[in-house]
């Protein structure tokens, strides 16, 4: 069952930062003051090498000694991503790619885990139309192992990460808001309804729609 006290909370984080049902950035809207401030704070964490909640979580991972971790912290996003490598494979068809992907937003107090499969087909010669599939899921009945690997991750983010909670994937992807943008977007589509883990935890993924799917 959905907690939608859990959906209302993060729609008011969406308000809060997001100029909703506007047709453009104001630079000099509170919410995006915040959101500067926030991303200017991770941005100079990193550059300083500041010890911080994620690095050291990050750190606890490089205990997994079997999956490396792809650390996507430095995205341009108040948030922080990072990618496990779970498995590769690749043929004269497809190359897929299998990581656990570990996402704590910096706009609300959340973080949430999921698998995601990549696949980038073969046989087109224009790289820059080649079309990779997305495929984002949390459970496989076949898999015991991916089950303990997610199972462990989440208790080391329940450690790292004691004030957040966490709030399953499907519904972020699922749950959408029509009338806004996510920065830095110049100007705002008011047909385009985009969901809430492009607003709070990456903007990235408004880019690979077409080719998405979310399953539980």
């Amino acid at each position: 069952m959905v907690d939608t006290s859990v959906i209302n909370e993060l729609f008011q984080k969406v308000h809060d930062f997001y100029p909703m049902g506007s047709d453009r950035v104001d630079q000099t809207f509170p919410g995006k003051v915040k959101y500067d401030a926030i991303l200017k704070d991770k941005i100079d964490s990193i550059i300083n090498h500041q010890s911080t909640a994620w690095e050291s979580f990050a750190s606890d991972l490089s205990c997994l000694n079997e999956h490396s971790l792809f650390n996507m912290s430095y995205l341009q996003f108040p948030c922080f991503i990072g990618k496990l490598q779970i498995v590769s494979d690749e043929n004269s068809r497809f190359n897929m790619q299998r990581t656990l992907v570990i996402a704590v937003s910096l706009l609300c107090d959340y973080y949430t885990l999921y698998f995601e499969d990549t696949y980038a087909f073969a046989g087109y010669t224009d790289l820059s139309v080649k079309p990779k599939l997305h495929i984002l899921f949390s459970k496989r009945n076949d898999s015991g192992e991916e089950e303990v690997l997610f199972n462990t991750v989440h208790s080391m983010l329940r450690k790292s990460f004691p004030r957040f909670g966490f709030v399953n994937h499907k519904l972020l992807f699922d749950t959408r808001i029509k009338g806004g943008f996510v920065y830095p977007d110049g100007e705002a589509c008011p047909d385009r309804r985009m969901n809430l883990f492009n607003f709070l935890f990456d903007g990235d993924y408004l880019y690979k729609e077409q080719h998405l799917s979310v399953y539980e």
